[in-house]
């Protein structure tokens, strides 16, 4: 795919050099201002506005959808989505490293247990096999 950045989606793979320890960042998040309008406002309820996270606690979190500068290899965005709640809804949540170590919470939403995803569009991720 053209342009700056390389994008992946778990349901098409991850590079074999991306192992899940790579997308482990463990540390404090920071909610952007429409993160928090959005935790609040989002159609199918509340988001709970955590403080910290661990993505690499499996039990809680999966990563979905990874964007790597192409120059650098960098990680610039990651969506996660939590496990379901007990009515087996999952938060994601678009985060972004910073340089002071924590994760800088992008945007946010509820994503239905029913929503079976059949709209992924190949041709927005770049091959794994590729790299």
């Amino acid at each position: 795919m053209p342009g700056k950045y390389l994008v992946f989606h778990k349901d098409l793979g991850f590079p074999p050099g991306v192992r899940r320890e790579h997308l482990a960042f463990r540390g404090p998040l920071k909610w952007s201002h429409h993160a928090q309008e959005e935790s609040v406002k989002d159609r199918f309820g509340k988001i709970v506005q955590e403080t910290e996270i661990n993505t690499g606690d499996s039990s809680r979190w999966t990563p979905i959808e990874v964007k790597f500068r192409k120059k650098d290899g960098v990680l610039e965005r990651m969506l996660v989505r939590s496990t379901p709640d007990e009515r087996g809804n999952c938060a994601c949540l678009v985060l972004a490293p910073q340089k002071d170590g924590s994760l800088a919470v992008v945007t946010a939403w509820i994503n239905k247990k029913n929503d079976q995803h059949r709209t992924l569009n190949q041709k927005n991720y770049d091959d794994p096999k590729r790299f």
